[in-house]
């Protein structure tokens, strides 16, 4: 038995190391040094041809529908970078996948400008060692909570005494032969990219080595719950956003019109790049924070890959309501409240919590809405000041626990396919691959 053990355990590891070096192995391993990154889907070359590349990032607007981010980094993520063009690189993120429409397969690459990012192999000659930077969140040869035994996460942001920011959902490696009651100290790089350490106040870390999905879950629900009811502020959707820097406290957003006549949102006072949430990667964040294997980019992606609630019996806090281009969380199913990131059409852009009676004409609690929904009535959606936006016709109410459970149905249903070409946009593109991410291996609840 012993031995057949062994030959098991070789032919997984001698597995997951080939379809780890098939999805991994012609590009290079770099880190983002920049607190917030802003990724495009396509090159800034291509999307933006009248304008620098540097340009081309730094007007990219709030939202809603019109503006071209698709994702953004964070600073310490580990990112592989395919290619590299006149100022800008290519890059795959391991955490975070998106179904691409135009092409119909699952991706995780995106561009962005190559000053936001440092190649390992750089760190290492600046003396920098690869174990001080946090490892990928998702990895093919180790359990979720293995691969972060000695991680600590922001639930909130912070600022360095020398006036550097870091997002919530930032990551670094803890000294854990010095801990402390009050703070946490922490490897990191200065901005001249030199090993240095930080004390992070302890209050604000997350630290998920050995907890229970169920513990993930309970915490997952309360922090997207602090976010909505900041002790002041608030903080503002951005198309595609994944960060939080810092709260808001003008509430004013302003209309304008670009070159091409589409409506632009800013706030006064915006920083580049903007931070901020929207109503998918507000979820996948504060997800990926508390520790659960959630690797959804957008409500598309999250449609195709997520169980229906089939009853009101199985209806949790945490399982999330979905309608095309948007997505909602259950917060708090006795008193009927939901939490989202909403646009600036609507007159919101924030993120909020708010009763369903204020979300849907004629639908205040949750046994109303899986009424409508079991009998397949369409929803009608309400703005901020209680005007009438649209009616849904086709909507789902979605098991988070089903993200977390079951197998990522996704990846493991297509096949790995490279896509080799010259050098644009499409060279040395994955659409997809099992080893690419990796929920279904979790600590057992």
């Amino acid at each position: 038995m012993i031995a057949i053990y062994y030959s098991y355990m070789k032919f997984y590891l001698f597995f997951a190391f080939l379809t780890s070096f098939l999805a991994y192995g012609f590009a290079d391993k770099a880190v983002v040094i920049v607190p917030v990154a802003d990724l495009l889907k396509k090159s800034a070359r291509e999307l933006f041809p009248a304008c620098s590349v540097e340009q081309a990032y730094a007007q990219l607007p709030l939202g809603d529908t019109f503006c071209k981010r698709e994702y953004q980094a964070l600073f310490n993520e580990v990112v592989d970078v395919m290619q590299e063009v006149a100022g800008e690189v290519q890059i795959r993120l391991p955490h975070i996948i998106y179904f691409d429409k135009e092409r119909g397969c699952y991706d995780n690459s995106y561009w962005t400008l190559r000053s936001n990012v440092i190649r390992i192999d750089e760190l290492i000659e600046r003396g920098v060692e690869r174990a001080l930077v946090p490892p990928p969140i998702s990895s093919p040869l180790y359990k979720w909570h293995h691969a972060q035994y000695r991680v600590v996460t922001l639930t909130m942001p912070y600022t360095q005494p020398a006036g550097r920011h870091y997002s919530a959902g930032t990551r670094f490696m803890a000294l854990v032969h010095t801990l402390h009651d009050d703070f946490i100290e922490c490897h990191t790089i200065d901005q001249q990219c030199n090993h240095v350490v930080l004390m992070l106040p302890a209050n604000i870390c997350m630290w998920n080595y050995n907890t229970s999905l169920r513990e993930r879950r309970s915490a997952f629900v309360a922090l997207l719950k602090q976010w909505a009811h900041l002790q002041s502020g608030f903080i503002p959707y951005v198309y595609s956003g994944s960060s939080f820097i810092e709260p808001y406290y003008n509430d004013t957003c302003i209309l304008t019109v670009s070159t091409m006549g589409e409506p632009l949102f800013t706030r006064p006072a915006i920083q580049v790049p903007a931070a901020g949430l929207d109503c998918s990667c507000l979820i996948s964040r504060a997800a990926q924070i508390c520790g659960l294997p959630y690797f959804y980019k957008d409500s598309t992606t999250i449609e195709r890959n997520l169980v229906p609630v089939k009853s009101l019996e199985q209806l949790q806090e945490g399982d999330v309501i979905w309608f095309p281009g948007h997505v909602m969380l259950i917060s708090d199913i006795k008193n009927n409240c939901i939490i989202e990131a909403r646009g600036y059409e609507a007159g919101f852009g924030k993120v909020h919590e708010l009763p369903l009676q204020n979300i849907f004409k004629d639908i205040c609690t949750f046994e109303q809405l899986m009424a409508a929904y079991v009998q397949h009535r369409p929803l009608t959606l309400l703005a901020s000041n209680g005007s009438i936006r649209y009616t849904i016709s086709r909507y789902k109410i979605l098991s988070l626990a089903s993200a977390l459970y079951g197998q990522f149905r996704a990846l493991q249903s297509v096949s790995t396919v490279l896509v080799l070409g010259n050098a644009d946009a499409s060279a040395a593109i994955i659409c997809s691959t099992p080893s690419t991410v990796n929920p279904s291996i979790v600590a057992a609840d």
